[in-house]
């Protein structure tokens, strides 16, 4: 009895492993993707309807997106940190999007599918992985901590949304577009 209750235990153990580090990030970037396409095909709705004066930064934009939906299963943030590394001293990268340049009218709704963009894709980097979410534990109470300490001024961004405008996610992502794509058994399907 004890021999089959300690191979029910192991074999309990050894889903467990299995879901944790392979059904998990795969079911996550499989989320990433199904929030990403619609934001993918309305702003190459709005490009392919002229809803823009200039398409050049639409289009970087979108080029992002992309790219962001194709290496969905490698965006966590060990690899993000190494490749940023990487792509700093080795890579030179196309100039990325870049809102400043977008004339004026189109920037409020580029601001927004950009805003968009970035909140999926952070969300999740610091979400969608075991790695992630040790970040985030690790950073949540260091960045309330310094929150409080160095007070927000009015109209002016914490910490966290200062930081979130330092990721390089150009240079990241053309490392991981330049990778073969592995397909794995959730995406096949």
């Amino acid at each position: 009895m004890s021999v089959i209750v300690a191979i029910l235990i192991v074999g309990v153990a050894l889903l467990a492993c299995v879901v944790a580090f392979y059904v998990f990030p795969s079911t996550m970037a499989s989320l990433l993707r199904y929030k990403l396409w619609p934001l993918r095909d309305e702003l190459s709705d709005a490009i392919t309807n002229g809803e823009f004066q200039d398409s050049t930064q639409p289009n970087k934009l979108l080029r992002n997106i992309e790219v962001t939906i194709q290496v969905a299963d490698d965006l966590r943030p060990l690899n993000m940190v190494v490749l940023m590394l990487l792509a700093r001293r080795n890579l030179t990268t196309p100039e990325g999007f870049d809102l400043s340049k977008a004339p004026e009218d189109d920037r409020p709704r580029l601001a927004t599918l950009s805003s968009r963009f970035l909140s999926m894709t952070l969300r999740h980097v610091l979400l969608g992985s075991w790695s992630g979410l040790l970040l985030l534990a690790l950073l949540v109470p260091v960045l309330t901590v310094a929150s409080i300490l160095r007070g927000r001024s009015k109209g002016g961004d914490g910490p966290i949304a200062e930081a979130a405008k330092q990721v390089a996610l150009e240079p990241t992502l053309a490392v991981l577009a330049r990778q073969p794509v592995v397909r794995h058994l959730s995406a096949s399907v």
